[in-house]
């Protein structure tokens, strides 16, 4: 639960993060109920969930780092195809008095 709540689930993940939760929190009862097969069974499913979380945190953010960097390759591709003005003409050297 604390890996998917520090990649990011939170933000990016919160529907499979709560599920992951509330899970969690089933199977806290149903220990504390000393019901052990029914809290084995909601504590895995709760692992499943928060890895899920993870992951999909982990994907968003690759899909948003993925977007901001194309959106920086397009703006230099853009920089360079423009037109640059010619550079102002150089005066001659003058020519030395003595």
């Amino acid at each position: 639960m604390e890996r998917a709540e520090q990649s990011g689930a939170p933000e990016f993940a919160p529907v499979e993060l709560a599920g992951a939760r509330d899970k969690l929190q089933r199977a806290e009862k149903a220990a504390a109920d000393h019901d052990a097969q029914p809290a084995t069974m909601l504590a895995e499913q709760a692992n499943v969930d928060a890895q899920l979380a993870e992951a999909t945190a982990q994907e968003h953010k690759s899909h948003k780092a993925e977007m901001e960097l194309e959106a920086s390759l397009q703006a230099l591709r853009q920089e360079s195809t423009r037109v640059q003005p010619p550079p102002p003409p150089v005066a001659p050297p003058q020519p030395l008095t003595q």
